[in-house]
């Protein structure tokens, strides 16, 4: 993946274009990009917003620059994860 330099506006660019030509060959969304969908939703709770802007205009705002929004974006999508990881994950229940 090429951007140029790190900007989270162009990652979301990239990142729209890879779903629009996905979606114009026809092909079906896949288990992770599904579960991306989700990352909206989890940024707006995250940051307490009730906004209609992007995942990455609300990182952004919650960062010096652009470049720092980027770097922000792989932690938090890391987070994202992890907490997806958790809930998903079965919990163990002992009875005595």
């Amino acid at each position: 993946m090429y951007l140029g330099k790190c900007s989270i506006t162009r990652l979301n660019m990239l990142l729209t274009g890879y779903s629009l030509a996905r979606v114009e060959l026809g092909l079906t969304e896949t288990k992770e990009e599904e579960e991306f969908g989700n990352f909206q939703d989890w940024i707006e709770t995250k940051y307490q917003s009730t906004s209609n802007q992007g995942w990455d205009s609300l990182i952004l705002l919650n960062s010096q620059d652009e470049k720092e929004a980027f770097h922000n974006f792989f932690q938090l999508f890391e987070q994202f994860r992890q907490e997806k990881e958790q809930k998903d994950s079965p919990v163990l229940q002992i009875n005595y």
